[in-house]
C-alpha cells in the first residue's frame, strides 16, 4: 500500500511491572506496554509490549546506598530515556511486530544518565504506577494503523502481490487469501483484530474466518 503523507500520531506508554529477566545473568527487566490514541476510538488502542532489560550489578553500582532513589523513580527515569528510541522504532517500521504480545526490546538507553536524573528529581508524579500512564508521545509516520495492520497480516499469511486488504465499513476490513488459514494464523489474526479494535474477514474460495475483537 502506498503512502504519500506524513502523520503526526499520538501514543501513551503504560507501566505493567518489573521482574528478573530470566533470558540474562543478573538483571531485570520492566515491562510496559504501548497504546496509540486515534480520535475515532473510544479508548486507546494496544500496539506493542515492550521491554527494557536492566543490568543489575550496574544499577547497584550507578545507585550504590542512596535512600532517596526509589525503584519506581528509577523505572520511571529510565522508561523515559528510551522514548527517542520508541519513536525512531515506530518511524522504521519496527513497531508494531506481527505479534504485539511478544516484546520489542529497548536495549538503547544511558542508564548511568537515568540513574542521575532519578537521583535529582523530586517530583512525586514521576514514580511507575502499574497499569497507568508513565508518558505520552508523538511520532511522526509515514504509514497508518490500517497499513501497519495490512504488514501485519502479511507477515502472518503470506506476501502474495494481489493480496489486500479493503475496508469494508468503519472499523471493518476484508482480505482474499490464496489458501486456508492454519489454526496458529487464525489465533495470532484474532489478536491481531482485537489490538485494533476492528473486524476482519479473510476468504479463501468458500471458505470464511472473521476475526472480531474479543471481550
Amino acid at each position: 500500500m502506498e503512502v504519500t503523507r506524513t502523520d503526526e500520531r499520538k501514543f501513551d506508554l503504560v507501566y505493567e511491572s518489573a521482574q528478573r529477566d530470566t533470558s540474562r545473568l543478573d538483571a531485570q527487566q520492566i515491562r510496559l506496554r504501548l497504546f496509540e490514541i486515534l480520535a475515532e476510538a473510544e479508548q486507546p488502542l494496544y500496539t506493542q509490549f515492550v521491554t527494557i532489560p536492566v543490568p543489575s550489578p550496574e544499577l547497584r553500582r550507578f545507585v550504590g546506598a542512596d535512600p532517596d532513589v526509589t525503584e519506581g523513580r528509577l523505572w520511571w527515569h529510565i522508561s523515559l530515556s528510551i522514548k527517542r528510541p520508541l519513536i525512531n522504532a515506530i518511524q522504521r517500521g519496527e513497531i508494531p511486530t506481527a505479534t504485539p504480545s511478544f516484546a520489542y526490546e529497548v536495549e538503547t538507553y544511558d542508564l548511568s544518565d537515568a540513574v542521575r536524573r532519578a537521583r535529582q528529581d523530586s517530583n512525586p508524579d514521576h514514580e511507575v504506577k502499574t497499569n497507568e500512564v508513565i508518558y505520552s508521545f508523538s511520532a511522526s509516520s509515514s504509514s497508518t494503523r490500517q497499513d501497519e495492520l495490512a504488514m501485519q497480516i502479511r507477515q502472518i499469511v503470506g506476501y502474495e502481490a494481489d493480496q489486500t486488504l479493503e475496508p469494508e465499513g468503519p472499523g471493518q476490513y476484508k482480505m482474499n487469501l490464496h489458501r486456508p488459514l492454519t489454526p496458529v494464523e487464525e489465533h495470532r489474526l484474532a489478536e491481531l483484530a482485537t489490538y485494533n479494535g476492528v473486524q476482519i474477514t479473510f476468504r479463501f474460495g468458500d471458505q470464511r474466518w472473521t476475526m472480531r475483537p474479543s471481550g
